[in-house]
């Protein structure tokens, strides 16, 4: 989906790396104070988060004057700085060094409570784009959207642009148990410009899909689930905000979130970018590791990561949905009939 932090005449703000004083632990609930320059924070836009009784207080350098402005951007209020202020949800303000010209934007959202998945938390693990990654290329776009619909699925709507063409990497799991499944992005690594003081990097809008056969040159064949952002499902419009897990971490509403009823089997999860790079672009333009932190949840002991023969495992005798480690045990110790396997990773 399109960058869609406050208004466009803001967005392009966001896709500008700056530097700041002192940068906090931008996924704690509990972070709320932020030292800001207004120098080094000049013609850069960025979302802060707040509950509906808390604040968000900001240590100021080098700031002259501040600027409030309505929801459709009509400026209200100004005024000069203090050497700290303090913000409410809703908040959308300006802030100007005496030589600056456009000032430092930004907005404070709301935090909301966790939409808990249904079932159990089954995994959580990482999946790496690596520097120098895989491509793929998606078709022609569908509808008015822009997107071209994976599998034909409108939920599964990725950039067409570009050449069409996506980085990704993969990771195997096996279906122990017939049951709806929830996969969900927790966090990116860089954080990305939807987390507060956050540099823009393409995997801050990232995208699951699980894939019953996956086949990069064949994208579209064997989807069976995928989608780019929580703040589409669930009730949500497409808003602003982040929901703060239960051990206080804050999961942003662009991170990936979608259900999926699956049949015992093997799957390939895959991770991609919703915006179009090619392998050589995102080599040149991010020439380092980036990572998306995920969680699945479901039936009881319902997977295992990577690919385990179902066939060997029931001839066991042991039934599928035991848990994956009281399976490993007890296969190791009847001379450890299983053998895994997985597939070849992209990083």
């Amino acid at each position: 989906m399109t960058l869609n932090i406050r208004r466009a005449a803001f967005t392009a703000l966001a896709a500008i790396s700056f530097t700041v004083l002192a940068t906090p632990l931008a996924a704690n609930a509990a972070t709320n104070t932020y030292n800001i320059d207004c120098d080094e924070l000049e013609d850069t836009y960025t979302a802060f988060y707040s509950a509906p009784s808390d604040t968000v207080t900001l240590n100021l350098t080098n700031c002259a004057t501040w600027t409030e402005f309505d929801n459709d951007l009509n400026p209200i209020a100004n005024g000069a700085t203090g050497a700290s202020e303090t913000f409410s949800l809703g908040d959308h303000f300006n802030l100007k060094s005496s030589t600056g010209a456009n000032g430092f934007e930004f907005d404070v959202f709301p935090v909301k409570p966790e939409s808990v998945p249904a079932g159990e938390l089954l995994l959580e693990d990482r999946i790496t784009i690596p520097a120098a990654p895989e491509e793929l290329t998606v078709g022609a776009p569908d509808g008015d959207s822009g997107d071209h619909w994976l599998g034909g699925d409108e939920q599964c709507g990725l950039m067409s642009g570009n050449a069409a063409k996506h980085v990704y990497s993969t990771m195997d799991i096996t279906i122990l148990t017939d049951g709806t499944y929830t996969f969900r992005g927790i966090s990116a690594d860089p954080e990305g410009v939807y987390m507060p003081l956050g540099a823009y990097h393409p995997l801050s809008d990232g995208f699951l899909a699980v894939y019953s056969n996956f086949d990069p040159a064949t994208p579209d064949a064997g989807v069976v689930g995928c989608n780019d952002d929580l703040n589409d499902q669930l009730g949500y419009d497409n808003e602003e905000f982040v929901e703060q897990l239960s051990g206080g971490a804050w999961m942003e509403g662009h991170q990936p979130y979608f259900t999926a009823d699956l049949a015992a089997g093997h799957y390939t999860l895959v991770l991609l970018t919703w915006e179009s790079f090619s392998a050589a672009q995102w080599a040149a333009d991010w020439g380092y590791p980036s990572t998306m932190t995920f969680e699945m949840w479901g039936p009881t002991d319902g997977l295992v990561k990577g690919h385990v023969d179902l066939e060997e495992l029931a001839d066991t005798g042991v039934e599928l949905d035991v848990a994956p480690f009281a399976a490993a045990a007890f296969l190791i110790s009847v001379g450890g009939f299983i053998a895994f396997s997985r597939k070849r990773r992209t990083n």
